[in-house]
């Protein structure tokens, strides 16, 4: 069975481990920029809002990229091919998650760390991040924490300048 990523911004403490971790396991540094996870934060609100690719269904960075970069994989993953990447950024421009990062001039996004995600090993407090079978119920609940994740982003960070 396979599985999906579920983000619950209102679980999440806005600790940076998902995103150090990330940039460790992926670019082998402690790096806020080089992680494909962002984390916005809002102190006086207690908010944080982890912005990681969603693997949407609609999908409209495939779309994008006029070099064929970014792709649907057998297991029907988004992925991204770097070495065809020309850093255009075009699907960053049209994620509806900012979920798509420029690393180095490339577009990054989260693969899944091949099944086993380290952000969800290290989320252990809260659980705001979790990996669970891909089931229509778990699918629902994605679909509800997506849009909590994105009003509560338009409604405090739609002017912030993603980068």
């Amino acid at each position: 069975m396979t599985k999906i990523l579920l983000i619950d911004v209102e679980k999440c403490t806005g600790c940076y481990s998902c995103v150090t971790t990330c940039s460790l396991v992926h670019e082998g540094v402690f790096s806020l920029n080089k992680s494909r996870i962002r984390l916005l934060k809002l102190e006086e609100k207690c908010l944080s809002i982890p912005l990681i690719c969603e693997q949407c269904e609609e999908s409209p960075c495939i779309e994008a990229c006029p070099v064929n970069a970014i792709f649907r994989d057998s297991n029907g993953l988004v992925k991204i091919n770097r070495d065809i990447c020309t850093g255009c950024a075009s699907c960053v421009q049209v994620c509806p998650y900012h979920g798509i990062r420029m690393i180095e001039n490339k577009a990054s996004i989260c693969d899944l760390c091949n099944g086993d995600p380290a952000c969800v090993r290290v989320c252990v407090p809260t659980k705001a991040i979790q990996f669970v079978d891909d089931t229509v119920e778990n699918r629902r609940r994605k679909r509800e924490l997506m849009s909590k994740k994105m009003d509560l982003f338009n409604k405090y960070f739609k002017d912030y300048e993603i980068v």
